[in-house]
């Protein structure tokens, strides 16, 4: 079987999962698979070796137990200071090209998981994804979000320029609001332009949540109420900045939500917990009153207390709502389950058999 490159033309699409459930599915069909991400970019240390977060943990559920610096030759990082700019694209080149034999050798094949946008990221170093696919010999499938503005376009720019190694193209986390369209317009005009739709996988809310205790991690909090309750999800979050009555409104819309709110809003605070939100979580470092303690560990919804601004911390919430990890079983099953429900695993297995 020919290995396969998984990309997308855009961040935040879902590769990492789309990649982890077809490893599940084949390797439950008999294949003998292994798993590389040439690139990575969630830095981590791992036996005193620099790795991708992700890349290990996808590798730890396929059972697969190569080191970090194998599974991810190079690694880079958001912060522009600690972006490997030095590094020769023939040696990187080399690299990679000598991690990816030592985790195919012994395979039927190698799902390689891309990095950052199609086709431009890692062209600094010499490894962006057209370099990739051609010197490994890889077959490729994009994963794409379809929002209220599909990026037709750039679908279109990767067909031409990856010709018949691109096998097709699974629109992922497709809302009810996007359907429509989508199947009457979107996947009718990309088929006559020589594009498969591999499947079409709904938007499920399950995969987005958070747990209040994951929370309080990601935004360097400190739990100081409701301790009773933190495996309560999140799902998305409401901004307290506004008057009591406005955010009352808004907040009876909303299920499984984190309120941020300014620790000297005492008002929001109050109406919050007996709003029954999801979580608490209190900005400027400021601890909330005996009486908000109170109320929480009675109604046991966390409160979460963190040193920046409103604004700051709506940023972070967003950033890890929206770059939410498989790292529990459940949402692995959850994952899997919509892969093999709506995905054509067997027009992938034959090109790849090809």
């Amino acid at each position: 079987m020919q290995s396969l490159y998984i990309a997308s033309t855009t961040t935040k699409t879902g590769k990492n999962l789309i990649t982890l459930a077809l490893g599940v599915i084949l390797q439950r069909q008999g294949t003998k698979l292994g798993y590389f991400k040439p690139i990575g970019d969630i830095p981590t240390l791992t036996d005193e070796k620099l790795g991708d977060s992700d890349a290990l943990l996808t590798q730890e559920v396929l059972g697969q137990n190569i080191n970090a610096d194998i599974l991810s030759p190079v690694v880079i990082s958001s912060n522009l200071r600690a972006t490997p700019f030095g590094l020769d694209s023939k040696t990187t080149q080399e690299k990679i090209q000598k991690a990816y034999q030592e985790i195919a050798k012994d395979n039927d094949m190698t799902l390689v998981e891309g990095y950052g946008s199609f086709p431009a990221s890692g062209f600094f170093c010499g490894s962006d994804a057209i370099s990739l696919v051609n010197s490994l010999n890889l077959k490729v499938i994009l994963v794409e979000k379809v929002g209220q503005t599909p990026n037709y376009d750039a679908i279109l720019y990767a067909k031409y320029l990856l010709k018949d190694s691109l096998i097709g193209v699974i629109l992922n986390d497709l809302k009810e609001n996007v359907y429509r369209d989508t199947n009457e317009l979107l996947i009718p005009f990309l088929n006559k332009r020589g594009i498969n739709i591999l499947g079409c996988v709904p938007h499920e809310p399950e995969l987005a949540s958070i747990k209040a205790t994951e929370l309080v991690k990601g935004l360097k909090g400190q739990l100081v109420a409701g301790n009773a309750n933190m495996a309560s999800k999140v799902k998305g979050f409401l901004i307290g900045t506004m008057q009591v009555d406005n955010f009352m409104s808004h907040l009876a819309k909303q299920n499984n939500i984190a309120v941020i709110a300014g620790g000297d809003r005492t008002d929001i605070q109050i109406m919050a917990l007996q709003g029954n939100c999801s979580c608490l979580v209190l900005t400027g470092n400021m601890t909330p009153s005996e009486l908000v303690r109170t109320k929480a560990d009675k109604t046991g919804i966390p409160i979460i207390v963190v040193k920046e601004d409103t604004y700051t911390v709506a940023r972070n919430m967003e950033r890890i709502l929206k770059g939410q990890k498989l790292e529990d079983l459940n949402k692995i099953k959850i994952a899997v389950d919509l892969i093999m429900q709506h995905v054509d695993i067997d027009k992938i297995s034959k090109h790849l058999a090809m």
